[in-house]
């Protein structure tokens, strides 16, 4: 049995603390969109939510890999992804220099063109019907066990 990881803290992709701390003060809704865009690992870029992010599985992967890259860990394989609605989230194995290989979900929100890292608590609610992330997103991001 592989341990499972969940990510909790929030952390601006790409480093910049100035856009973190603006996202601190916006809108605690996910932004809205008249067509979602729902992608999977097979398909192209999207635009989704009231940002830019980019819905790709290259962009997620670096995302997951600078979340992790403090503890020296770097993403081995992605299983999956999906994002709707400004919201992502990335199945993937990750590995440290001296640890063994971990299956974990990642999930994120999009804030502008960056996918910031989200708070499982509040992306998943304790239910799905309270939880802000969108319901074709909320089995796996939220109650995937490994």
């Amino acid at each position: 049995m592989k341990p499972i990881i969940r990510t909790t803290a929030v952390v601006a992709a790409l480093g910049i603390s100035g856009f973190a701390l603006a996202a601190c003060s916006g809108s605690s809704t996910s932004p809205s969109s008249s067509s979602p865009a729902p992608t999977s690992a097979s398909a192209s870029s999207s635009t989704i939510g009231g940002g830019e992010a980019a819905c790709t599985e290259g962009q997620l992967t670096a995302d997951v890999n600078t979340l992790i890259k403090a503890s020296g860990g770097k993403v081995t394989k992605v299983q999956s992804f999906k994002c709707a609605k400004g919201w992502a989230y990335v199945v993937a194995s990750t590995k440290t220099a001296n640890g063994p290989d971990i299956t974990g979900v990642y999930v994120f929100q999009a804030e502008g063109p960056y996918w910031i890292n989200a708070d499982l608590k509040v992306a998943c609610g304790t239910s799905q019907s309270n939880a802000k992330i969108p319901a074709d997103l909320y089995v796996t991001a939220c109650k995937t066990t490994f």
